[in-house]
């Protein structure tokens, strides 16, 4: 519900994150609500350099 009401306030059919791929909470919530994993990963340096996975 809270994904369909995101979409329908941007005007659009998709909705992207990028999530910390150690982050297996945060993962575990996006899935819940209907986000699924692209399999799509970048690196971020935000301080320490960790890996972002993309929903």
């Amino acid at each position: 519900m809270l994904v369909e009401v995101g979409k329908q306030a941007i005007g659009n059919d998709r909705l992207v994150l990028w999530v910390a791929g150690f982050n297996a909470n945060a993962q575990g919530f996006y899935r819940h609500i209907g986000f699924r994993e692209t399999g799509r990963t970048q690196t971020e340096d935000m301080g320490p350099e960790f890996e972002m996975t993309n929903y």
